[in-house]
């Protein structure tokens, strides 16, 4: 559909311009994805969030949709 389509063309756009600079080409992850990464470590709170969400402080009130696009963060240590 239209917004599947919307979508696709500002994920272009957005690693056309990423790509350009010395950082190199982002990686698109879901938070699925990066869950697999932490499988046998321990999850600090708040979890996988935007990482305008995470902070030491948090009070689990922080709202957020995992449904739009942004930079996803999550930390996790060995148990």
């Amino acid at each position: 559909g239209y917004a599947g389509t919307l979508q696709e063309e500002t994920v272009a756009e957005a690693k056309g311009v990423y790509t350009s600079t010395s950082a190199g080409a982002p990686a698109l992850r879901t938070p699925a994805h990066l869950a697999a990464y932490t499988d046998g470590l321990e999850v600090l709170d708040p979890g996988i969030v935007p990482v305008q969400s995470w902070r030491p402080e948090f009070d689990g009130d922080a709202e957020y949709d995992l449904g739009k696009p942004g930079v996803l963060g999550v930390v996790a240590r060995v148990p």
